[in-house]
C-alpha cells in the first residue's frame, strides 16, 4: 500500500484490503482503529467502516494544532 499511497494510486483492491482489516478487528473487540499512517485516510474513511471509530491522526493533529494557536492568540 505504501508505493501505492506514496504515488496517488488508491485501488480498490487496497481499500477492500485495509477496510477488511478494520472490521476485522471490530469484530475481535477494538473499540477504535487508529490511522496511524498520515497516508492511511487517504485510503479509508468513516463511512467505509460506520461500525468502528476511526481515529485519523492527521485530523487530531490538525485540530490540536488549531486549538493551540486559538489559545495563544487569544490570550
Amino acid at each position: 500500500m505504501f508505493e501505492e499511497l506514496t504515488r496517488g494510486q488508491l485501488r480498490q483492491a487496497s481499500r477492500a484490503a485495509f477496510t477488511d482489516v478494520v472490521r476485522g478487528l471490530g469484530a475481535t473487540g477494538a473499540e477504535a482503529v487508529v490511522l496511524g499512517c498520515t497516508e492511511f485516510g487517504l485510503l479509508v474513511g468513516q463511512s467505509d467502516v460506520p461500525e468502528t471509530p476511526l481515529l485519523d491522526t492527521t485530523d487530531l493533529y490538525i485540530e490540536a494544532i488549531v486549538k493551540e494557536a486559538l489559545a495563544t492568540t487569544l490570550s
